[in-house]
């Protein structure tokens, strides 16, 4: 999320929606946040906070690898029931109802076996297999441009 620090939430919406939908408890968001804060009920209030990050001198005394100074509200509090919230989505068109009962089911079981492959993963080899295969396509057409020189 920390891309969407680099503007306005103005200009990111999903950020907005994903608040949204932690205010609803939404299952889907839920199952993408490894610990979920609000286990018990969701929040009444969810608001942005925007720090500014600094790396720490090696060998400091307190081990920790950065420091953080408060810069200033991302996004001012938000309720579930804010009429302001309703119409900053549906003005970019998050107006998807949440009930589970109207959500296609048909990619559900393929992005459960996603998410329990990707938990066995190492993290740093997901990532690694996930640029290679990003870039394979782009290797592959490479090769057939240099046979076509006979290279």
């Amino acid at each position: 999320m920390w891309f969407a620090a680099l503007g306005s939430y103005k200009y990111n919406p999903w950020i907005i929606n994903l608040a949204y939908r932690l205010l609803n408890n939404s299952t889907d968001v839920n199952n993408l946040i490894k610990h979920n804060p609000f286990p018990e009920k969701p929040p009444k209030f969810i608001r942005a906070l925007k720090y500014r990050y600094h790396y720490t001198k090696f060998g400091n005394a307190t081990r920790d690898w950065w420091t953080r100074d408060s810069q200033e509200e991302y996004f001012p509090p938000l309720a579930l029931y804010q009429p302001t919230l309703k119409e900053f989505l549906d003005y970019h068109g998050y107006t998807t109802p949440l009930n589970e009962e109207h959500a296609d089911k048909t990619i559900i079981p393929y992005l459960a076996m996603i998410r329990s492959v990707a938990n066995k993963t190492d993290p740093v080899v997901l990532i690694w297999t996930l640029c290679l295969a990003s870039f394979l396509p782009h290797f592959k057409a490479l090769r057939f441009r240099f046979s076509l020189f006979g290279i």
